[in-house]
């Protein structure tokens, strides 16, 4: 995991690459605020965001669109977003869920 950064779109620019990945972005408190991740372009995904530098971000690339979802998966259990009260979507129906089969 690589972070955290500032929320603005020269971070995002000069550390976040167009690839999959999973993010977190962090509250004042620094508490989990949202989890999300892209299939396919991780800063484009994570522009919709920004810019915002009160909030931090952490971010991993992954190599497949699967592994970005489970990566996802794993930080929404470990971290308990504030914002996403529900669990992550899937972008194809046989994936689940690594932490509970979802």
């Amino acid at each position: 995991m690589e972070g955290p950064y500032p929320l603005t779109l020269d971070s995002l620019e000069s550390f976040v690459g167009r690839s999959p990945g999973a993010y977190i972005i962090l509250g004042t408190n620094n508490k989990g605020v949202y989890v999300g991740r892209s299939d396919d372009d991780l800063r484009g995904k994570m522009k919709q965001h920004a810019p915002n530098p009160i909030l931090r971000f952490f971010f991993e690339h992954t190599r497949t669109a699967m592994d970005a979802y489970n990566l996802e998966c794993l930080w929404y259990h470990q971290y308990e977003p504030q914002e996403k009260v529900i669990h992550p979507g899937k972008s194809h129906s046989v994936w689940s869920c690594l932490a509970c089969g979802q």
